[in-house]
């Protein structure tokens, strides 16, 4: 087994009353997760459970990996284009498995695969420096949108796509973009089909922000030399785990009910994600978005007014125990902490104790970062059991293509059971698309017909921006 799930510190054993009765596991909520396996079991794939069909996914993968030899043969330099679900989870893969420095190597330590690079934000400052320290001749653009119609992503391509052109010329276009979306409808689509612009699908029945096993992160994991079967191998392995109803059996199971039981027994609706290891910080950040807007919800399955949802904080260990510990120690007691740890960081570097002074450290002798690093997890977590303070920890063997893909899995499996728990739709985002109609009315306040947005009031601003 490649993950291990400790749960004992959420337990009574451990907590007294801030912790959770074990006999619980086998009674109440056992059976509370019985009834929402069977939901979610229920739960069609063409209902926006697609992230599922691991076979549909495989049946991709020669198409795949061919296109990804094409475009590896012919660029040295990936932009990946996108926001929200289309570039955070190919951000957490490449992190995990490429780590920090793959731009920084050279061609032969990359496996001549390319450099890769993200714009996933509207900021001009960092679009601008992008566009300009890239060769474009030598550069393609995979444009990534579920949907195809992402405003932001929209922006981003015709800056680029001016730029291509007026480089290159019109007839090359073509050559330095792949499309990522959905397969018949939106603008993305109606662009490819008009200017022949090569593209993959991510299937309908899988949403954005649970598209991290489609094409929209497979075709770029490829492209830069990661073993894409063994991420659904891993993927695979964990939707196999959990198609146990036993709670006690089931990772994803447990890790959803004794974080909603926290949250709507005990108000714990602060849910922190803290991984030691640095490479799973982009993680941390794809979760983030994932646990928000899936739980996020202003009413439930029946339309009541319930207004859901636990937030999701993310902390990096060990930076975050000197500054945020100090609060989920000893401030309000609203919070659980989900930790990740690596039982192997792979080459380990020793501390050299004749350095500092022998004496004082001996402890150090012969310890390597990553060992030091596992103790101060393990110290945080006993500093804050003796306050009383829950925890989990998920231990990872080590972090490769196919743990990659199970914990992936695991996550959005953990979601879906966690929005039948609140009794609320995890796959829809009513809330975000209000903002996105009102980008576009503050655009054309005249042709709006939001007459109701507010003017803003001078009477409640302080200082004045005076322009040059």
């Amino acid at each position: 087994m490649s993950t291990v799930l400790d749960y004992a510190e959420m337990l009574a054993v451990n907590l007294e009353v801030n912790g959770i009765e074990p006999e619980r596991l086998k009674a109440d909520l056992a059976q509370k997760f019985q009834l929402t396996h069977k939901a979610i079991k229920e739960v069609s794939i063409s209902n926006g459970m697609g992230f599922l069909d691991l076979d549909n996914t495989r049946s991709n993968l020669n198409h795949i990996e061919a296109l990804a030899e094409k475009y590896r043969e012919r660029f040295g330099t990936v932009v990946v284009v996108g926001i929200g679900g289309s570039s955070l989870g190919v951000q957490a893969v490449c992190q995990a498995l490429l780590g920090e420095s793959w731009n920084l190597k050279d061609d032969k330590s990359r496996r001549h695969c390319p450099k890769v690079y993200f714009l996933d934000n509207l900021d001009p400052v960092s679009t601008r420096e992008l566009l300009e320290i890239i060769d474009i001749e030598s550069t393609f653009f995979n444009v990534v949108s579920k949907s195809g119609s992402t405003a932001e992503t929209l922006a981003l391509y015709a800056i680029i796509e001016d730029l291509v052109r007026e480089e290159m010329g019109s007839d090359k276009v073509p050559e330095h973009f792949l499309f990522t979306t959905d397969p018949s409808v939106g603008v993305l689509r109606s662009i490819a089909e008009a200017k022949e612009i090569p593209s993959l699908e991510v299937p309908p029945e899988v949403g954005g922000r649970f598209s991290v096993l489609s094409p929209a992160s497979l075709f770029l994991g490829a492209l830069v030399g990661l073993d894409v079967r063994h991420i659904i191998k891993g993927a695979t392995t964990a939707k196999d785990q959990c198609k146990t109803p036993v709670l006690e059996n089931n990772k994803a199971g447990m890790i959803s009910t004794l974080l909603y039981t926290a949250d709507v027994e005990q108000n714990r609706n602060v849910h922190v994600l803290m991984p030691y290891c640095d490479r799973l910080q982009k993680f941390s950040l794809w979760f983030q978005q994932l646990w928000s807007e899936s739980l996020g919800k202003a009413r439930n399955s029946l339309g009541e007014l319930v207004n859901s949802g636990p937030t999701l904080l993310t902390a990096q260990g060990a930076g975050d125990q000197h500054s945020q510990l100090q609060l989920f120690a000893e401030g309000p007691e609203n919070k659980i902490i989900l930790f990740l740890t690596l039982r192997d960081h792979g080459s380990d570097v020793k501390i050299p104790v004749e350095t500092l002074d022998p004496d004082l450290f001996q402890c150090l002798s012969e310890r390597g970062i990553g060992e030091l690093l596992n103790l101060e997890h393990q110290a945080t977590v006993e500093s804050l059991r003796r306050k009383n303070r829950p925890t989990m920890t998920l231990e990872l063997g080590k972090l490769d293509e196919e743990v990659m893909g199970e914990l992936l899995m695991l996550f959005m499996i953990a979601t879906v059971y966690a929005g039948d728990l609140y009794q609320i739709n995890a796959l829809d985002q009513p809330g975000v698309e209000l903002g996105k109609l009102l980008t576009f009315a503050f655009l054309d306040r005249e042709e709006t017909s939001y007459s109701d947005i507010l003017q803003r009031d001078s009477r409640w601003r302080i200082g004045n921006i005076c322009d040059d």
